[in-house]
């Protein structure tokens, strides 16, 4: 009986370690500029505040396609202090390439954040979709770049993830890179949806519709799982 119920309780203890990942900030901009956002203690609406691009200072959304960023819009800054962790986290985002094409060679930004440390989430000018990250504490970097075969005007599934000292890059429910990194104790308290101001990564237009944080890494089959519950429009991203 102490055996089966020794057994019992490992199952059980495995099964709560294997928990899945809890989504700790959410902001789907075809509904609501508002975030919601919680940690352990806090579960609460955060309004974001819009930061000059150009000539606009409001913000232009699309009840399809969600928040337009890049030149002479307004992106959307929000507070997110204590809502990332280095240990392990995912990043979550879904963009649409309105006026540009993956292969051309500027730079669009999706995501911007920063204080401490830098993360870029963004189309890099020679190496495609990207995840770039530099620490404060050690100066140390990492980048994650991948072109993939996006057609104008289409919609994308991303997902940047870190866990166990290494990072990975997801395109539309499959992995795109992965590098040895370990991510910093202290991570960015400052989000951007867009860029901070006038900025070289803030060439044409973004559609972001929806961007999600969790409180650790998605496995490879939950993203899988959240690029098919995404439900794209686009044929050029169904399961190849």
């Amino acid at each position: 009986m102490k055996k089966i119920l020794s057994t019992a309780a490992a199952a059980g203890i495995m099964l709560l370690c294997q928990a899945a990942p809890k989504v700790v900030f959410e902001a789907n901009f075809t509904k609501s500029l508002n975030a919601n956002a919680s940690t352990d203690t806090i579960s609460k609406r955060i309004p974001p505040f819009p930061v000059k691009t150009g000539k606009n200072t409001t913000f232009e959304t699309d009840k399809e396609k969600g928040l337009i960023i890049g030149e002479e819009k307004a992106s959307a800054y929000y507070g997110i202090k204590g809502l990332l962790n280095g240990k392990s986290g995912s990043i979550e985002l879904i963009v649409r390439n309105l006026n540009w094409e993956v292969k051309d060679l500027k730079k669009h930004l999706f995501i911007q954040a920063t204080l401490p440390g830098l993360l870029y989430f963004y189309k890099h000018s020679n190496d495609g979709v990207a995840v770039y990250f530099s620490r404060d504490d050690n100066k140390q970097k990492v980048f994650l770049g991948c072109m993939p075969s996006w057609k104008l005007d289409t919609e994308h599934h991303l997902v940047f993830t870190w866990d166990n000292g290494e990072v990975s890059l997801y395109i539309d429910g499959t992995k795109a890179r992965s590098r040895k990194f370990e991510m910093p104790q202290e991570m960015p308290t400052r989000l951007y949806i867009g860029t901070p101001g006038k900025h070289q990564l803030n060439s044409d237009n973004t559609a972001v519709k929806m961007i999600k944080f969790y409180d650790s890494a998605l496995s490879a089959k939950e993203v899988f799982a959240a690029c098919k519950n995404s439900q794209p429009q686009d044929e050029d991203i169904i399961e190849e």
